[in-house]
């Protein structure tokens, strides 16, 4: 039988750098996606606010041609 005492420290040090990168481009998904979603809400509360101003300013406008 061979000495195989260093066979299993080699593999764990290759198969651990794409681990390590799997881990790392699982994180920057999470951010980026997080962000993505921040950036819709804002986007979304933005067109609520707009649209609702729109909405007053021509309902004031009716209000001020007809009275």
């Amino acid at each position: 039988m061979e000495d195989a005492r260093g066979g299993i420290a080699l593999l764990m040090a290759v198969v651990a750098i794409p681990v390590i990168a799997a881990v790392g481009m699982a994180a920057d998904y999470t951010q980026a996606s997080a962000a993505r979603a921040a950036f819709r809400v804002s986007l979304d509360a933005t067109a609520l606010m707009l649209s609702n101003d729109a909405a007053v300013e021509s309902n004031s406008a009716l209000t001020v041609t007809s009275g």
